[in-house]
């Protein structure tokens, strides 16, 4: 990663040579017109940033080769082409993650959908890679397509996506303990193991009663009103009598949970356009009515709303 991010700030860092490079990719054809700078504060652009350098590594070593500046032995390195053309794939995927879990109407329950596929898929590829098999590293094919039956290292890559599988399953083991609630509060009429289901709530809660809450649960799967509002209702919970089924709090509570920064981060954006100098003074309460609508999903009936209010009559 020193070597792209020295040559990127080596071409970015000159407008001259910037414009130089963009007219060499102009020349050659390339899909790319430019090549991006990274940030360490935006680290989703580590993974574009490595992406794109491989994309144009043909352009980058004919221009530094034409430049007067230093010209980087690694670029033309089997070893450290592989590690580029790895690290460039894993870091492309790990961006995908983390916009998988960004987004408005995110709960934690889709999240943990999501981050448990990533797992089940990293030791796909690490299975992969023991088979020599670079299906799912694109760059990396491309790199030992050239070698014309040289040696590789393909292990080495291995013991990184091992130690990628195991930060992984430190770092969200408690979802093992959220998921049978997660998917009792997504499909509640299934057939679950009721004890099991209990021992998981309480130990996540703790304030409820295991005998009581067992028995709420089967009453609650067999309630043939709600069964037949489940498939048709979007916001089933908030059909739910709460006198009746006080067990209603465990999924309003799971569905109140912040599964990602996501939300914070909007209102913070959403906040420093809404306050900006061409606004007049506007009151606490407009910019907390302005901050909901902003960072909320639902779409006002602007003409339901318009009909409702009365004309000015003239006299």
């Amino acid at each position: 990663m020193n070597v792209v991010t020295r040559v990127v700030n080596y071409i970015r860092s000159s407008s001259t040579r910037h414009r130089l490079f963009r007219n060499l990719l102009n020349v050659s054809d390339t899909e790319h017109g430019h090549i991006i700078f990274h940030a360490d504060i935006r680290w989703l652009s580590r993974g574009k940033t490595l992406e794109r350098f491989f994309c144009l590594l043909d352009e980058v070593r004919d221009f530094l080769r034409s430049s007067p500046g230093e010209y980087y032995q690694e670029l033309d390195a089997i070893s450290w082409l592989l590690g580029l053309a790895f690290l460039a794939g894993i870091t492309s995927k790990l961006s995908e993650l983390n916009l998988e879990l960004q987004g408005k109407d995110h709960n934690i329950s889709s999240m943990i959908i999501v981050v448990n596929a990533f797992q089940k898929k990293l030791k796909l590829w690490l299975a992969h890679l023991h088979r020599n098999s670079l299906s799912h590293f694109p760059h990396m094919k491309s790199v030992v397509e050239t070698l014309n039956g040289c040696e590789y290292d393909l292990p080495s890559f291995a013991q990184h996506l091992e130690a990628l599988v195991t930060e992984f399953g430190n770092r969200f083991s408690p979802f093992s303990t959220l998921e049978p609630v997660t998917m009792f509060i997504s499909n509640p009429f299934a057939t679950v193991d009721v004890s099991e289901l209990g021992g998981e709530v309480c130990e996540i809660f703790g304030k409820y009663n295991l005998e009581e809450l067992e028995m709420e649960i089967l009453n609650f799967q067999e309630d043939i009103s709600l069964k037949s509002s489940f498939a048709t209702c979007s916001n089933f919970w908030t059909l739910v009598d709460r006198n009746k089924y006080p067990m209603i709090g465990i999924a309003l509570k799971m569905y109140s949970c912040f599964g990602s920064t996501y939300l914070c981060e909007v209102a913070f954006s959403s906040m420093s356009i809404i306050k900006n100098k061409y606004r007049s003074c506007p009151t606490d309460s407009q910019l907390d009515d302005a901050l909901r609508e902003a960072c909320s999903s639902y779409t006002p009936d602007f003409r339901q709303l318009a009909a409702n209010i009365q004309c000015r009559i003239s006299h």
